[in-house]
């Protein structure tokens, strides 16, 4: 009788990572990466918690990823809520360590939190840009075109050593604000 492999054996994200990222290292599907997105810091906690946000998207949310996740218009994986650190980002192009943030009318009272937060993501090297809730339901094809050359420019860049692809360094000891704390759920688990 002929035995099948697991899907343990058959995931990369689940097959030989390390305790740290989760991730093998070694796999065929990081080559192209311009961006050492595996050795970002990942808070495992919170993944419950995007998981969560995946499944309970806002309308933008919705709108860009179905205008944006076709990988041959981008030539990259345009990830949705994805644990960085401490933190749950909107969208991530992991390949180039490109990082997609919506805000709607709930940032209006976060702007100290959000200013911290895309400071400590630009400390690992990440880009993270800004889109309105309002733009995307106004603008849709506008906000297309604009992320598609900022994606070009993100990848011209890392290519041509223009910006610093460094291994990212590890979260401070000190607590940083969790995306998944109690304070912070509108809507808990």
């Amino acid at each position: 009788m002929k035995s099948t492999p697991s899907i343990k054996s058959k995931s990369p994200l689940l097959r030989g990572g390390t305790v740290g990222d989760g991730v093998d290292k070694q796999q065929s599907w990081q080559k192209n990466s311009l961006f050492p997105y595996c050795n970002l810091p990942k808070n495992r906690t919170l993944l419950p918690r995007a998981r969560y946000l995946r499944n309970n998207s806002t309308l933008s949310e919705i709108l860009f990823w179905k205008a944006l996740n076709n990988k041959k218009l981008l030539g990259f994986d345009l990830d949705r809520q994805v644990v960085i650190a401490n933190y749950i980002v909107d969208f991530f192009v992991p390949e180039l360590g490109l990082v997609v943030e919506i805000d709607g009318s709930s940032h209006d009272e976060k702007v100290d939190y959000d200013s911290n937060r895309d400071e400590y993501l630009q400390s690992l090297g990440l880009l993270v840009i800004h889109y309105t809730d309002l733009s995307i339901k106004r603008s849709l094809s506008f906000v297309v075109d604009n992320f598609v050359v900022r994606v070009e420019k993100r990848r011209e860049g890392l290519s041509y050593g223009l910006v610093s692809s460094v291994d990212p360094p590890r979260p401070p000891s000190v607590s940083t604000p969790q995306e998944g704390s109690p304070e912070s759920l509108v809507n808990p688990i």
